[in-house]
């Protein structure tokens, strides 16, 4: 399934772009990298883990009294990773139920 398809499919358009826009000043810079990438590509394992990839080189995360910014960089990659695999789990539940 088509990344572009998977989050209209389930719903989540609006949520990952509320995460991308708390992870940088803009998350336009999301869909010129990492959502620019999947694009067109099927969802799989190895493409959300290129996608965190690009994703946490891409952000403009800070050291902060809630985490040292390499840490937060770090998460940025394993989130978009982990909600693009749910995403999936979801919308194959949803083509089961019909």
């Amino acid at each position: 399934m088509e990344f572009r398809i998977l989050k209209k499919k389930i719903g989540i358009e609006k949520q990952i772009d509320d995460f991308l826009d708390k992870v940088s000043e803009s998350g336009l810079l999301f869909k010129e990298g990492a959502e620019a990438y999947l694009k067109g590509k099927p969802v799989t394992e190895d493409s959300l883990t290129e996608a965190g990839k690009i994703a946490a080189g891409e952000s403009r995360v800070r050291d902060s009294i809630r985490g040292v910014a390499w840490y937060r960089r770090e998460m940025v990659g394993v989130l978009v990773k982990r909600m693009g695999l749910l995403a999936l789990e979801r919308a194959k539940g949803m083509e089961h139920r019909g």
